[in-house]
């Protein structure tokens, strides 16, 4: 039996269906779940879509987004899908339930992947989750609409960096295409989430700038935001978005990293991304990460001085260039 009949099963099986998205979620975790919530709700299925953390206001514009809760355990669902999870723990409240006998489908784009489900439709070639949901929900028979499309568009759009990642297959571009056939407002969504920006995330991408430290022949460049930094800019998580790509574009950079110091310190959120054939996946899952060849994040411990070593030490040791 093929993995989307097995799921199909555990979905006609289950009246109450839990949605779970990712922390820190961003366009292809809630793009995919809020179509599948769209299509569960097609299927006459009671389901809840859940994340620890708010819906950012870039992607307030979704259909059903208002819907988005945080997972109390005060409602038990039949069965859990997850989507964009590389990992159960990037589910906060869910991830403990996941161990129990409610069975789970993980819907996942990440090669990373441990494939943590009962049933896992995990395709780490995929551009997105929302690629992967797309086919999905045209297996289990859900017939796309606006809202539907519109979601899965922006986890298309927002996962490849406007389609310019080397994971833009040209199945994902016919998958684009299709969803455009129903009415997608594609000017709006690029303005809303590209060409909108808090003076907030302006003043902290000046600091990240100001802050740039190069490294090894200027192939390296490490920005770091201590938390004095990021609540002098009057910043809020949302903030931090992009930051790391503006760093990118210095032309003799290899590797970006940013460096985000969490609000009890001693410990900073990070983000990698690499040009080209540059794999940064490994530097990532060396400290308990993980992600994407040319995009990836973990937790590091210590002050910045310890941190910033420890990277640029896991980098020489397991980038691959």
């Amino acid at each position: 039996m093929d993995l989307e009949k097995k799921a199909n099963e555990l979905i006609c099986q289950a009246g109450r269906i839990a949605v779970a998205c990712h922390l820190s979620p961003d366009g292809d975790t809630l793009g995919a779940g809020l179509a599948l919530w769209h299509g569960l709700r097609a299927l006459g299925k009671e389901a809840k879509v859940f994340c620890d953390d708010p819906v950012p206001k870039q992607y307030g514009f979704l259909p059903g987004q208002e819907e988005v809760s945080v997972y109390r355990g005060d409602w038990v669902p039949e069965l859990f899908i997850t989507v964009d999870a590389a990992d159960a723990f990037r589910t906060g409240a869910i991830e403990p339930y996941l161990i129990q006998a409610i069975p789970c489908i993980n819907i996942d784009h990440h090669a990373s992947n441990p494939l943590y489900g009962t049933v896992n439709i995990v395709e780490g070639g995929a551009s997105s989750t929302c690629q992967v949901m797309a086919a999905f929900l045209e297996s289990i028979g859900v017939a796309t609409n606006h809202a539907i499309a519109t979601c899965l568009y922006v986890g298309l759009l927002t996962d490849t960096d406007r389609f310019s990642y080397a994971s833009t297959t040209p199945e994902t571009l016919r998958v684009a295409a299709t969803l455009l056939g129903y009415g997608v407002d594609v000017a709006t969504i690029t303005q809303t989430i590209y060409r909108t920006n808090r003076l907030s995330h302006l003043r902290l991408l000046a600091e990240a700038i100001r802050g740039l430290a190069l490294f090894d022949e200027d192939s390296i460049g490490v920005s770091a935001i201590p938390r004095s930094v990021f609540t002098a800019c009057g910043a809020e998580k949302e903030d931090m978005e992009g930051i790391i790509y503006h760093i990118l574009t210095v032309e003799t950079l290899k590797i970006a990293v940013v460096m985000k110091e969490t609000a009890d310190g001693g410990q900073w959120k990070v983000s990698f991304r690499s040009k080209g054939q540059v794999a940064i996946d490994q530097v990532a899952s060396a400290f308990g990460g993980g992600g994407h060849r040319n995009a990836a994040g973990c937790m590091v411990q210590g002050d910045l001085s310890q941190a910033r070593q420890a990277i640029l030490d896991m980098i020489r040791e397991k980038a691959t260039r």
